[in-house]
């Protein structure tokens, strides 16, 4: 669609906030460390970082191959669903498309969804695509 209608993609990756990892159970934290196998929370967000820009650089070159000219990559350090919905409402007459894993139930209570809050609160039309 972006191709054959000229329209820039933007590839997003939200990253962890170490407010994010003072919460999670199991996780110690040390002198304002993250308390996983990383030396420090900086050490920590400089690999997901990486692997961020890997992710997007591969997807960004995949639609390239396929005739996008117009892709726009972005890291934005915070919560998902937030992140998402403010890339949205900053840019007017979009689409947002988003893959989800489909949780329902329970687990979708207790992790919550963060499609179902991109849907209730981007103001774009959102194309959700069920992942494996």
């Amino acid at each position: 669609m972006a191709n054959a209608l000229n329209l820039k993609v933007t590839l997003l990756r939200a990253t962890a906030t170490v407010e994010k990892f003072d919460v999670m159970p199991g996780c110690e934290r040390s002198e304002g460390t993250a308390g996983l196998h990383f030396q420090s929370f900086d050490d920590m967000t400089k690999e997901i970082s990486e692997q961020a820009v890997n992710y997007l650089e591969g997807l960004a070159d995949s639609l390239r191959q396929q005739g996008v000219t117009k892709v726009e990559q972005r890291i934005i350090r915070g919560p998902v669903d937030e992140v998402i919905v403010d890339v949205a409402l900053e840019t007017p007459d979009n689409l947002v498309a988003m893959t989800t894993h489909g949780r329902s139930g329970p687990a979708r209570w207790t992790l919550g969804s963060v499609t179902d809050r991109v849907v209730r609160h981007s103001g774009d039309p959102v194309l959700v695509i069920r992942t494996g």
